[in-house]
């Protein structure tokens, strides 16, 4: 998938960028799919769970708050001084493919490409503050699902690794953001790499309400179409780079688009039988439903399926 050359070379340059950088560490992308699964991933398949070719960071910018004086442009300014330099709004580096050195301008000018490995660190932001001026926006990507880690200690793994406070995005977050990311990927190795995430995601963080969390940030529509988007050839591709059981992967992807086509949103209209029931208005209908909810009030926004109420939202 990737070349083992460029991903070990981004696991050392993440142990140096994290050791510079101030803590917590907001990490998401491949290397936050690595953190998480890799223990169970080892357990079941004896070898360490596929690397990532970048580097990806999460930021919380603040409305109205000085910008020069944020974690990000503190980042970034950190970056530069290890040598990294902003290209399009990624930090980059150009190293020899074969030895890992880096390289000067004029050495980068004159080598052929498949020579050169860029070595790109994506500082992301949850939010483009509105008073943000052009000059800084332009730079600047975003990530809204980073809104939900840096909103709740719910929706984040707290650990610490390389010496340093690591933020994680629980998985159902990085199920999302994998399953947003996917029908836009141009590149096939990249969309390659997102359905191996989905896969490990879904065989080896072992959080069984994933599927129907990602509710919670994205539409019913989109979900369905990203993952019943995933070609047959693509799943066992999959199967085969992550050398799990053939249909392993093909059986736990049908049982969540099977979770996610029997689950709605809907609204609380009236709720009965001293709270063991409800009324849910969900797809122009009302059905009364068993309810498991503590504390479930009229008009609060649930997760259903045809029988139960799951969650509020």
């Amino acid at each position: 998938m990737y070349d083992k050359k460029e991903t070990a070379r981004s696991y050392e340059y993440l142990q140096k960028v994290v050791s510079v950088l101030t803590e917590p560490i907001c990490l998401l992308g491949g290397w936050a799919v690595y953190l998480t699964v890799n223990k169970n991933y080892k357990g079941n398949t004896g070898k360490n769970y596929l690397g990532s070719r970048d580097i990806d960071l999460g930021f919380h910018l603040e409305e109205g708050k000085d910008f020069s004086k944020s974690t990000f442009v503190h980042s970034m300014k950190k970056l530069e001084e290890e040598g990294f330099k902003e290209v399009g709004g990624r930090m980059a580096k150009e190293l020899n493919f074969e030895t890992g050195r880096e390289l000067s301008k004029e050495e980068a000018q004159t080598k052929p490409m498949f020579d050169i490995h860029k070595m790109f660190i994506d500082l992301m932001v949850d939010r483009i503050p509105k008073s943000l001026d052009e000059k800084n926006r332009k730079f600047i990507l975003d990530e809204t699902l980073l809104e939900y880690v840096f909103a709740s200690k719910e929706n984040r793994t707290e650990l610490e690794e390389f010496n340093k406070k690591l933020w994680l995005p629980r998985p159902w977050v990085l199920l999302a953001m994998k399953t947003k990311s996917l029908p836009g990927r141009q590149k096939e190795d990249k969309r390659k790499k997102d359905i191996a995430d989905i896969a490990a995601l879904l065989l080896f963080a072992r959080e069984q309400s994933a599927p129907t969390r990602m509710f919670e940030c994205l539409r019913k529509d989109k979900i369905l179409q990203s993952l019943k988007g995933i070609l047959k050839a693509e799943i066992k591709e999959a199967e085969l780079v992550l050398g799990v059981q053939p249909n392993s992967f093909n059986a736990v992807l049908s049982e969540t688009i099977r979770q996610v086509e029997q689950t709605y949103k809907g609204k609380i209209k009236k709720i009965s039988s001293n709270g063991s029931r409800a009324q849910v208005a969900r797809n122009h209908s009302v059905a009364e439903i068993k309810n498991t909810i503590s504390n479930l009030k009229v008009g609060d926004l649930v997760l259903c399926t045809d029988f139960e109420i799951l969650r509020k939202v």
